[in-house]
């Protein structure tokens, strides 16, 4: 017996489906209910009054012209159902018929889901007593009952099942969301009051009860809704905008299928939850974001928003605009998977700490830090963050301004203010030293040709030289100290270089180097024609003295876009990093004479 005790335990979905069947096929679905869960709830207490019988009796139970049926648990059984079918108004004709497809599924289920061999004909037989003693248990309870009492039993279910309805019809005009039942064919067949309200201007409460105010909703107004209908989807979630006289209203519909087996009930319900308010409030906050995301990624600054722990400890980036992205060469998924502490160069990783720490007593803090890219490059940045708390946890809105092009500029400013001063120095040296010597250049001209002058013209030559070269040099002091006019003009860079080449050559020559030009296909530009050969003359000179012997100067020109690049390059050392800011400062050199 445990054998088919757990084919019927563990079967009990296949039967319900198998009655269902059965049902349809012989038309007893007009007759029965329409959720699958109550035809459940009776294969449920069926097939648990036949597990009980068999495991307390276990036997085949046999017929027997005066046996009783009311001492057994399975006439008991029969009796219950008896009464209530009965109740409903189900004729014992209908209930042996319907009874007769309920033993056809068990007995289906043997002999296509479980037994083989010799177990077989027990269990097949087993079923066919157990349903003869249930028809023939109920069959005596329904003979017994008088007509008197047939019609008193009948009176009162039907006012228990009015009730009953009235009670559910009452739930559903009394729901305040709009519910509307659509039949197979899509037409509108029923609403509750909450739904007619929806359309009519009248709210007086129970004037348009019990659908009778369906013909004031327009059909129109779900044409669309109801296309969602043919999918294959027993319920659909979506948004909706419907006009009503109160003017547009957005909904949530909810779309459902009837949840009707039988088939007698086919269609579907739709109901409707005002979101209105609440469609208005994310209208107005994705407004407000929209705002916020331009004003984030227009500014011209790099925004960063990140959380610190509580001892100061950076967490990824929550967020960053475009130009934060652009500058650090990342991705803003990419941002999201590093700290500040990744961007910021290591040799200010120990400011950063300090930093950070001051910002969580301060909560506000102004600093300047360098940023590292993707592409290797060093970004100065000043930065400016304050400390505030998000969602509760603390959390740091950083606004960084990129200072590089600045601190350059202000170097360069003190360069040429240092270079001014010296210029004006060297003015104010140059003229109280050149009338002195003047004065002595005049004399020694004048000793130099007079009739002494053979003992000493030696030495004359050599202090009117000195005193030659020293003219020069004040005169270089003073023309760093006024503005000197350019004259730019369309040249050729090739052949300012061509013209300057056999010079540069001779130098090479002489200090045991080589020359190599590379000169590329490039427009004429405008330049100082005089200025320029002077500039490449010092470049390949300086690049001559630094080489050690046999060394290689190369002067190059291409075309780089817009642009005409002029290369000069040697086998030198090169310039130590320590000296890069130095270069361009006048007079600065690193040479011994």
């Amino acid at each position: 017996m445990n054998a088919l005790i757990g084919l019927l335990a563990e079967n009990e979905a296949w039967i319900v489906n198998r009655v269902i069947n059965y049902a349809k096929d012989n038309d007893f679905a007009r007759y029965t209910s329409t959720l699958k869960e109550a035809w459940r709830v009776s294969i449920k207490e069926l097939t648990s009054a036949i597990i009980n019988y068999l495991r307390v009796d276990g036997i085949i139970p046999e017929l027997h012209p005066d046996a009783c049926y009311e001492e057994d648990a399975l006439a008991l059984f029969a009796i219950e159902e008896a009464v209530r079918h009965r109740a409903r108004g189900v004729s014992l004709g209908m209930f042996l018929g319907l009874l007769k497809y309920y033993r056809q599924s068990y007995l289906d289920l043997i002999e296509l889901r479980g037994f083989d061999g010799v177990n077989k004909p027990h269990a097949h037989l087993m079923l066919e007593r157990i349903f003869d003693r249930i028809e023939i248990a109920l069959s005596v309870e329904w003979a017994n009952l008088s007509p008197a009492q047939t019609m008193q039993e009948l009176q009162i279910k039907n006012r228990q099942m009015t009730n009953e309805k009235n009670k559910y019809l009452t739930i559903f005009e009394s729901l305040p969301t709009p519910a509307f039942v659509f039949n197979d064919d899509l037409e509108l067949i029923n609403a509750n009051h909450a739904a007619v309200q929806l359309f009519s201007a009248d709210p007086a409460p129970g004037l348009h009860y019990y659908g009778a105010g369906i013909s004031l909703i327009p059909a129109q107004q779900f044409a669309e809704m109801l296309q969602c209908s043919f999918t294959e989807d027993p319920e659909l979630n979506f948004q909706t905008e419907i006009d009503t006289p109160a003017g547009k209203k957005h909904f949530k519909a909810r779309l459902r299928r009837m949840q009707d087996i039988s088939g007698k009930f086919r269609g579907l319900v739709i109901i409707l939850s005002d979101i209105t308010t609440l469609y208005a409030s994310e209208q107005r906050l994705k407004q407000s974001n929209e705002r916020y995301q331009l004003l984030f990624n227009s500014g011209s600054d790099a925004i960063f928003l990140y959380s610190l722990d509580e001892q100061g400890k950076p967490g990824p980036f929550i967020e960053a605009n475009e130009i934060a992205c652009q500058l650090l060469g990342l991705t803003r998924k990419a941002l999201t998977n590093v700290t500040i502490c990744d961007i910021v160069a290591p040799e200010q990783q120990r400011q950063l700490a300090v930093d950070l720490q001051k910002m969580m007593s301060d909560h506000h803090i102004l600093h300047q830090m360098s940023f590292s890219t993707v592409q290797g490059t060093s970004v100065e940045m000043e930065i400016n963050s304050r400390l505030f708390e998000l969602d509760g946890v603390k959390s740091v809105l950083s606004i960084a301004r990129n200072i590089t092009e600045k601190l350059r500029l202000e170097t360069e400013m003190q360069r040429i203010s240092r270079m001014h001063l010296v210029g004006e120095m060297a003015a104010g040296i140059g003229h109280e030293l050149r009338n002195p010597m003047t004065t002595v250049l005049g004399f020694l001209q004048f000793l130099h040709e007079s009739e002494s002058r053979a003992k000493i013209c030696q030495y004359y030559k050599v202090m009117i030289e000195e005193l030659d070269r020293a003219n020069s040099i004040i005169t270089e002091y003073l023309n760093l100290a006024k503005d000197k006019s350019v004259t730019l003009t369309k040249v050729n860079l090739n052949e300012v270089i061509n013209v300057l080449t056999p010079l540069i050559r001779s130098d090479a020559i002489f200090a045991n180097h080589s020359v190599e030009v590379i000169l590329g296909n490039i427009p004429r530009i405008l330049v100082d024609e005089k200025e320029i050969s002077q500039l490449i003359l010092n470049l390949c000179r300086n690049a001559l003295e630094a080489m050690d012997l046999n060394g290689r100067l190369t002067l190059e020109t291409y075309r780089e876009g817009e642009f005409v690049v002029l290369a000069i390059g040697d086998t030198g050392k090169g310039i130590p990093a320590g000296l890069h800011a130095k270069i361009g400062t006048p007079f600065f050199t690193t040479k011994d004479q």
